[in-house]
C-alpha cells in the first residue's frame, strides 16, 4: 500500500511514475514525494500548476480581500500544498498570501523569520489579514520561554540564534521565512538556524518569499530548497550544483560560482514549487522605466575619486608584475588570464574589498550635489524617493534637501522600528515629500507608493538591491508610471558597477523569469576592473581592440 507523506504541491499535475491506489492515480518521486494527479501522459514531465480561482475563503482571515494571482497560491495550499517558495516580483503581496496560506494549512503555531527592519510591518499585517491572532514579537537577545498561547512569533534573523532553543521549544507547526535570499549561504549561522526550524516543523506548511531569491548566481537556491525539500526534485545539492553551477572542484575546492543551464532550471523550477509571476502578468500596474542619467564629478570629489582610482590600478599593476617575475614570465608577454586572475584575487582579499568601498563612498559623496539636484527637479512634480548606499551620503542629500525647504524624512539602518514607520507613515499621509533611504535598510517590506520617481544616487552591488529598491513605489497600489533615475559618474568606477548589475540581473532573469538575456553569463566587477589596467598595462583583452 502505498503511503502519502507529502501531496505535490497544487493541482492539475502530471505523474513521471504510474502507480494505481484507491481510485486515484499517485506517484512516487526520489523516493520521498507521494502525490495525486487528475490525469498521465508519459510524455509530460511533471508539472506544477496553481489552480485557477478568483477569490478563496479561509475561517479566520480577511482571504476574500487577495487578489486573484493572490488567491491562487492559498487554493493550493487548501488543495494539500505544504512547501512553496513564493518568488513573485516585489510588490505583489507575499506577506498577505503566506499569512492566509498558513492560517489555510491549519496552522496554529507560525514562525514568521524577517529582517529587523520590517518587524513591525509584519506585526501589523498578521492583525490586518488574519485578526485576533495572538503575536508575539521577540526583542532583544535574551531569550525566555515563548507562551503556548502564542498563534504567531516574529523574529529578526539576527537574533535568531540567541531564541533557538525557546522557538523549538515552543514546538512551531508552519514556518515563513521573509527575504529568503538571506538564508542563501549553507555554512551561515542564520541559514543553520532556519534549517532546524525547517526541520522541526516537518511535514506542516512552509513557505519561503523572495521577490529577488538570485542576487548573483543560481547556487544560492539550493540552500532555501533544500530546507523546503523541493531540491531532490532536482537531483539533490551535488547534481544541482553541478548542473546549474557549473561546479568544479579546483585546487582550493569546489568552485560553485557558475551560471549553466539556466532555461532548463527555470522550467524545473517552476515544475517543483517555486511560483513567480511578475507584475505584468498580474496586474494592472503602470509601467516601471529606469532610466541612466550620467554626469560629470567636478572640484575636490572629482579629485580625490580620481586620485583613489589611480592609486588601486597602480596596486593592482604591481601586483600583476610580481607575480609575473615570481612566475618567470617577462614584462611583455603578460596576459589578459594573469591579468584577470590576479585582480581577481586582489580584490577578493580584505585589502581590495577595502579599497573598492572607500572609492565607492567617495563617488556616492562625489554626487551628492547633483542628486540632490535631481531631486529638486522632480519635487515641482510631486514626492520623491532617493536612495543611496553610505550613511554619510543619505544624511548629506538629506541635510541639503532639508536647506532647501523641502519636508525630508530618512531611513537608516540602526533606527528604532516605531521612529521608522512614523517615518514612512509620514511620507504616504503627506506630512514629507522626500524620503531619502538607505538601499539596506529600506530595500525590503515597506510601501512608498506615494512617490512615482526615485533617485538612486547610489548603486548596490546586486540588480537585486536596485530592483528591490525601485519596488518600494512600484508596487500594488501605485496608479502612476514609475521613473528610476540611476545617476551615474562618466568615466568612473560608477560605470562598471551598473554593468555588474545589469550582468547579475541577466542571471536571475534567465533562471526566475526564463528570459533569455545576452548579460546572462554577464561579467563580473573584478572582471570589468581587470580590463581598465589591462589597458593601462597594453595588454590584449581578448575580443577588444588593443588600447592607442
Amino acid at each position: 500500500m502505498t503511503t502519502i507523506t507529502n501531496r505535490y504541491p497544487g493541482t492539475c499535475i502530471n505523474c513521471d511514475v504510474r502507480v494505481e491506489s484507491g481510485g486515484g492515480v499517485t506517484a512516487k518521486r526520489n523516493g520521498r514525494w507521494v502525490v495525486w494527479c487528475a490525469e498521465h501522459d508519459p510524455n509530460r514531465p511533471v508539472e506544477f500548476v496553481l489552480p485557477a480561482v478568483q477569490t478563496v475563503a479561509v475561517a479566520g482571515t480577511n482571504a476574500e480581500r487577495l487578489m486573484p494571482h493572490q488567491a491562487a497560491v492559498v487554493a493550493a495550499v487548501q488543495s494539500g500544498s505544504r512547501a512553496l517558495y513564493l518568488a513573485d516580483e516585489p510588490g505583489l503581496g507575499k506577506t498577505a498570501t503566506s499569512l492566509v496560506s498558513a492560517a489555510a494549512a491549519g496552522a496554529q503555531r507560525t514562525l514568521v523569520v524577517v529582517p529587523a527592519v520590517v518587524k513591525t510591518n509584519w506585526a501589523r499585517e498578521v492583525e490586518m489579514w488574519t485578526p485576533g491572532r495572538e503575536t508575539l514579537v521577540l526583542d532583544g537577545r535574551k531569550s525566555t520561554p515563548i507562551p503556548r498561547e502564542a498563534e504567531v512569533v516574529i523574529v529578526n534573523y539576527d537574533i535568531l540564534g540567541a531564541h533557538l532553543d525557546a522557538i523549538l521549544a515552543w514546538r512551531p507547526d508552519s514556518l515563513v521565512v521573509d527575504e529568503a535570499h538571506y538564508v542563501k549561504d549553507r555554512k551561515a549561522a542564520r541559514t543553520q538556524a532556519v534549517e532546524k526550524i525547517a526541520t522541526a516543523v516537518g511535514s506542516g506548511f512552509k513557505t519561503y518569499l523572495s521577490g529577488t531569491p538570485i542576487p548573483n548566481r543560481p547556487i544560492e537556491l539550493a540552500a532555501p530548497l533544500g530546507h523546503l525539500g523541493l531540491i531532490d526534485s532536482l537531483g539533490g545539492f551535488w547534481a544541482f550544483a553541478k548542473r546549474y553551477a557549473g561546479a568544479v572542484q579546483t585546487k582550493y575546492g569546489w568552485d560553485m560560482n557558475g551560471a549553466t543551464n539556466l532555461g532548463e532550471l527555470n522550467e524545473k523550477l517552476l515544475r517543483v514549487g517555486m511560483v513567480r509571476r511578475r507584475k505584468s502578468e498580474v496586474t494592472d500596474l503602470p509601467e516601471r522605466t529606469v532610466v541612466d542619467l550620467p554626469v560629470s564629478l567636478s572640484g575636490e570629489g572629482a579629485r580625490d575619486v580620481k586620485a583613489a582610482q589611480a592609486a588601486l590600478v597602480k596596486r593592482l599593476v604591481a601586483a600583476i608584475k610580481d607575480q609575473a617575475k615570481n612566475d618567470g614570465v617577462r614584462a611583455r608577454d603578460i596576459d589578459f588570464d594573469l591579468v584577470r586572475r590576479i585582480v581577481g584575487r586582489e580584490l577578493s582579499g580584505s585589502v581590495g574589498f577595502t579599497e573598492i568601498s572607500h572609492l565607492r563612498k567617495l563617488l556616492g559623496l562625489g554626487k551628492v550635489d547633483l542628486v540632490v539636484a535631481q531631486a529638486e527637479s522632480l519635487l515641482t512634480s510631486g514626492p520623491v524617493v532617493v536612495f543611496a548606499h553610505h550613511r554619510e551620503v543619505v544624511e548629506g542629500i538629506a541635510a541639503a534637501l532639508c536647506a532647501a525647504g523641502h519636508p525630508v524624512g530618512t531611513i537608516l539602518g540602526g533606527q528604532n522600528p516605531d521612529a521608522r514607520q512614523r517615518t514612512i507613515d509620514g511620507f504616504q499621509g503627506g506630512d514629507l515629500d522626500v524620503i531619502v533611504a538607505s538601499i539596506e535598510a529600506s530595500g525590503v517590506g515597506i510601501t512608498l507608493h506615494r512617490a512615482s520617481q526615485v533617485v538612486l544616487g547610489e548603486l548596490p552591488w546586486t540588480a537585486a538591491g536596485q530592483d528591490q529598491a525601485i519596488d518600494r513605489v512600484h508596487r500594488i497600489g501605485q496608479d502612476e508610471p514609475v521613473t528610476a533615475w540611476r545617476v551615474i559618474a562618466s568615466s568612473t568606477l560608477d560605470k562598471k558597477l551598473a554593468d555588474t548589475v545589469a550582468a547579475k540581473a541577466g542571471i536571475a532573469a534567465a533562471v526566475i523569469d526564463g528570459e533569455d538575456r545576452a548579460q546572462a553569463q554577464g561579467q563580473s566587477l573584478s572582471v570589468l576592473i581587470a580590463e581598465v589596467v589591462a589597458r593601462s598595462m597594453k595588454v590584449e583583452i581578448p575580443g577588444h581592440e588593443l588600447a592607442a
